[in-house]
């Protein structure tokens, strides 16, 4: 058991973030929509690599990451995200 906190949905859409850093008190995420925040960057999103056990939708559309490369690079480093953007990820 996990001492971290724990969330299933957290909706932080159009906040305008540029750090997630307050989300590394929590550890399972089922749903985390970070869509809408331009100033989030790659580097940024994938610090949560280390706090997230299990993650069945990221929504980061509109955020500062490119299609393509910035996609790929990001599901490799959240290797236990099952859907990015609405789009199921696969082997």
């Amino acid at each position: 058991f996990r001492e971290n906190k724990q969330l299933w949905k957290l909706d932080l859409s159009w906040n305008d973030l540029v750090s997630i850093e307050g989300l590394f008190e929590f550890y399972i995420f089922g749903s985390l929509n970070l869509s809408h925040n331009p100033r989030l960057t790659l580097d940024e999103l994938e610090k949560l690599a280390h706090h997230v056990e299990m993650l069945v939708e990221l929504n980061i559309e509109s955020c500062n990451i490119q299609e393509g490369t910035g996609r790929t690079r990001l599901i490799q480093s959240l290797p236990n995200v099952w859907v990015l953007n609405n789009v199921f990820i696969s082997d």
